[in-house]
């Protein structure tokens, strides 16, 4: 005598309920009508990435249960006992649901301004699976100056690699999201410091002062900039 499974979908989507049958079975492998007994079950995945609820089986069945997984993968089964009888389920597999957030990693903190970096970005279900995208992802970013990636459309993959430019030094956030959907979004925060020294403003002192006359004396204030027009503070050079 065991316990069967009936109606085990092939393919589930994670997080999204499912339905499957369970009937007792004799020892002349037949519908057993007049077992009554309470059963449980349990996943080949980790406690806390599905649920089963346990219930009555009563005359044998099929009775109706409704499980639910989290975590993709293949070769997903389910087991059900009494203490006595026991029943495997079919092999299924679990896939990802709709993409639910991006991660994004890679990019250099700190960050040197007006040099081009790269980071990565990931896309993710709401349970942590890896999502194939096909969507369009735009880039935004606190500094308003900078360079930023093109509206790009996916190609069903899980993961890639964009190169940006910020110019503005201080703390700075680069958001990616779903164009169609804000919602589904990731962000990234780097502190960005100067880069090297490009040029130098000059500013005669006191300002304004226009024309020049010859023979007096002028206080100038030198003052080292990068690429972007950032002051670079730590400049030792000679000039």
């Amino acid at each position: 005598r065991y316990f069967s499974f009936l109606d085990v979908p092939p393919v589930v989507i994670a997080g999204q309920p499912f339905n499957f049958g369970v009937e007792a079975i004799d020892g002349n492998n037949q519908q057993c009508p007049t077992y009554n007994g309470i059963v449980s079950f349990t996943g080949t995945d980790l406690p806390g990435s599905y649920t089963i609820p346990s219930g009555d089986i009563i005359n044998g069945g099929p009775n109706i249960f409704t499980a639910t997984f989290t975590e993709a993968g293949f070769h997903k089964k389910m087991t059900v006992g009494d203490g006595v009888l026991t029943g495997v389920s079919p092999e299924f597999s679990v896939i990802a649901a709709e993409a639910d957030n991006f991660q994004l990693a890679g990019y250099p903190n700190p960050d040197t301004a007006c040099a081009i970096g790269t980071v990565q970005v990931s896309v993710f279900d709401a349970y942590g699976n890896p999502v194939r995208y096909n969507g369009t992802t735009q880039f935004r970013c606190t500094d308003l100056f900078a360079s930023l990636p093109p509206t790009t459309t996916w190609n069903n993959t899980k993961t890639r690699k964009f190169t940006l430019t910020i110019c503005k030094v201080g703390f700075q956030t680069i958001t990616v999201y779903d164009v169609n959907t804000p919602t589904v979004n990731g962000n990234l925060s780097t502190t960005v410091i100067p880069g090297k020294v490009h040029s130098f403003s000059n500013v005669f002192q006191p300002p304004g002062v226009n024309p020049i006359l010859g023979g007096q004396q002028y206080s100038v204030v030198v003052t080292a900039l990068d690429l972007c027009g950032n002051i670079v503070t730590t400049y030792t050079g000679t000039t």
